[in-house]
């Protein structure tokens, strides 16, 4: 049988306020007469939650560790660049810029993690030679 919009939305509206009959006869949990399954006022209710407060206790922790670590991170560069600035000084130099490293004589300069094109660990990492 095919039905029109019209029927559809008749049964829609009837099974719709069916479905309204039917929440208004259950308990409400906010209602103080409905018990959670106990005799007592409600403190069994929420102290059965203990786990609750362990977790936010684990929670608070790891941001707080999670804080400890950005906060050295950041006190480390701090040193780095006074460090930097104070042996730039002494000897009688500019500071290097903001990103910049300082090369230290008898040093190659930190070319990266994976070796350049022509050196010899090249082709170790080139991955088959793609896209060159």
């Amino acid at each position: 049988k095919k039905r029109t919009v019209w029927e559809w939305m008749e049964d829609f509206l009837q099974a719709d306020a069916e479905m309204t009959a039917l929440e208004q006869q259950e308990a409400d949990d906010w209602d103080a007469t409905h018990e959670h399954g106990s005799t007592s006022s409600g403190e069994e209710f929420w102290a059965e939650g203990e786990d609750i407060d362990d977790e936010v206790l684990v929670t608070l922790l790891l941001g707080g560790l999670i804080a400890v670590l950005a906060g050295l991170v950041w006190w480390r560069q701090r040193e780095a660049r006074r460090l930097a600035a104070q042996q730039a000084a002494q000897q009688g130099g500019q500071p290097p810029a903001e990103g910049q490293q300082q090369v230290v004589q008898g040093q190659q300069a930190d070319g990266g993690f994976f070796p350049q094109p022509g050196e010899p660990g090249w082709n170790d990492w080139v991955a088959g030679g793609v896209g060159h």
